[in-house]
């Protein structure tokens, strides 16, 4: 026999200890049902990791039993599961849960998990705006709107996260204070480009609920074959001959954009609309938008 097992095999000592954790575990619990679901699990774990495993285990697991028995579990189903646990939980409890998908034959509804996970991601992005902000109702009354659309059938609860959180990105822009202004939309844009379809149902929610005269600045494509080393080496091409035509300075205009804000133009498109800031530094003017540029 190996040693610290007595008289004992080691199969029948590892059988005994699950015996006398399950006794213990269940002292923990009240229901009679639920004691009664804690030993059929206990025999069923056994059978699914190996005793080992099991004596390792099996105490663990008794805290989700103890969160079973505030449900009414004669009704268990996969969707109480998720409003209990939430998606993020059950996978905590992989295990058990795998137990009573087979001991009551429930089935995992992949919909109420997304529908879990997305909600409690847009509830998050929710909390970003503290309860007390004056633009608080603005994001809310949005969220409803979005939530209208949802139960219509016009979008899925992905979409209504997507749409969330650059609204929420907007309008932290002004510290959560004031409305952003038009020009706060234009260098929200700027930095997030990728961000402009996504943006666009709020600006059309806020004319349409509070009048606000915005518009979305023309879209500027990037270049699909743009790499920094070729912008780099494209200004200073122009940096190493200067000129004072006016093709010349707006060729480097176009450089500079590239080469700083990945913005491709050319040169014949371009009108000039130049701002000076400083002896360094300029913003440039192009379609609406505002692109800031050494000099």
């Amino acid at each position: 026999m190996p040693a610290g097992y007595g008289n004992r095999c080691e199969t029948c000592a590892l059988k005994q200890r699950i015996v006398k954790i399950t006794q213990l575990n269940c002292k923990k619990l009240s229901k009679q049902d639920v004691i009664s679901l804690y030993q059929e699990f206990s025999e069923w774990l056994n059978q699914r990791v190996g005793l080992r495993q099991a004596v390792s285990s099996l105490s663990r697991y008794v805290k989700f039993f103890i969160e079973i028995e505030s449900m009414a579990y004669e009704s268990i189903s996969y969707q109480k599961l998720i409003l209990k646990f939430s998606a993020a939980g059950l996978r905590r409890w992989m295990i058990p849960v795998e137990f009573l998908l087979q001991k009551h034959n429930l089935s995992v509804i992949e919909h109420e998990k997304t529908e879990d996970s997305e909600s409690r991601q847009i509830s998050k992005l929710m909390n970003q705006l503290p309860v007390d902000s004056p633009l608080r109702p603005v994001i809310e009354g949005y969220h409803n709107y979005l939530l209208l659309r949802k139960e219509s059938g016009q979008s899925k609860i992905r979409s209504v996260r997507l749409a969330i959180k650059p609204a929420i990105a907007l309008l932290q822009l002004m510290g959560l204070k004031e409305m952003p202004s038009q020009s706060d939309l234009d260098g929200y844009l700027r930095r997030k480009p990728g961000q402009r379809a996504a943006v666009s149902g709020f600006v059309g929610f806020l004319r349409d609920q509070y009048g606000v005269k915005w518009c979305l600045p023309r879209h500027v494509k990037k270049s699909k074959i743009y790499t920094k080393k070729d912008a780099e080496r494209r200004l200073i091409e122009l940096l190493q001959k200067p000129g004072s035509s006016a093709l010349y300075q707006k060729r480097l205009l176009s450089a500079k954009l590239l080469y700083f804000h990945g913005v491709e133009i050319k040169a014949k498109d371009i009108k000039l609309e130049i701002e000076i800031v400083d002896e360094r530094y300029c913003v440039v003017k192009i379609s609406g938008n505002q692109y800031f540029l050494p000099r």
